[in-house]
This record gives C-alpha cells, sequence and structure tokens, in this order.
C-alpha cells in the first residue's frame, strides 16, 4: 500500500489523495459487475427451475429409464 498521499490534519482527519478516486471508481465499477452477475444468475435459475418442471400431467413420463442394452 503506498502512503506516500496520505497527510494528517490538525483535527486528526486522515486526508488522501492521488489514486483514493481511481480505487473508488474501480470500486463502483466492480459493485456494478457484481450487481449485473447478480440479476443474470437469477433470471438463470428462474429458467432453469422453469424448464425442469414437468409438461405433462402424466406423471410416469420419463420415470423409468431402461439401463439394459
Amino acid at each position: 500500500m503506498n502512503i506516500a498521499g496520505v497527510t494528517v490534519g490538525t483535527s486528526g482527519t486522515v486526508a488522501v489523495t492521488g489514486n483514493q478516486t481511481k480505487d473508488a471508481a474501480a470500486v463502483a465499477v466492480l459493485r456494478q459487475t457484481l450487481d449485473m452477475q447478480k440479476e443474470t444468475a437469477a433470471q438463470l435459475i428462474e429458467v432453469v427451475s422453469e424448464s425442469a418442471r414437468p409438461t405433462s400431467s402424466n406423471s410416469r413420463l420419463g420415470g423409468h429409464v431402461d439401463t439394459f442394452a
């Protein structure tokens, strides 16, 4: 961590210059990306769960798999 741009004021506050703006922008972009991924994952889960539901009222459909060749 580079602390060259850190100064301590007389009131005890810490002022950071230089890379703080770049870091804040990077964090904002990361948050937006994570939010988009969260929304996309929720949509994907919804689509998968809808397609996994049986389309027929026949409960025997797909219930038996022939394992003999």
